[in-house]
């Protein structure tokens, strides 16, 4: 179980991805929409409350909830992009030691059948 039961589809982290260096963002009604309803930004978009008709687009700032979840988001991330290169740097140091053992039999048999 992780810390945050909060799972965003692809569309809204594209939308959220936009808060990763700033808490706010310039967003549009639809995305506005699409992140209030997780109750992650503040209910003003563009300086005009979401009581009212919201304007087309505007800033937006996130609340402390959608600050906390950005924190988690960039270190889940950045885990895994860790864990994705140790990795390959595993995956790489394997597919060496098996060509040069490969190479070193392919030598050793050549020399067995020439004697």
């Amino acid at each position: 179980m992780s810390k945050f039961d909060l799972v965003l589809t692809e569309d809204e982290l594209k939308i959220f991805k936009k808060f990763l260096n700033s808490d706010t963002a310039f967003l549009t009604k639809e995305e506005f929409t699409a992140l209030r309803k997780h109750k992650l930004l503040t209910g003003v978009l563009g300086g005009f409350s979401d009581y009212f008709d919201l304007p087309p687009d505007g800033i937006c700032e996130l609340l402390d909830f959608g600050k906390r979840y950005r924190r988690y988001f960039k270190d889940i991330t950045s885990k895994e992009r860790r864990d994705n290169r140790r990795y390959i740097r595993s995956e790489t140091r394997s597919w060496i030691a098996l060509s040069i053992s490969f190479i070193a039999l392919i030598f050793s048999a050549i020399a067995l059948f020439r004697s």
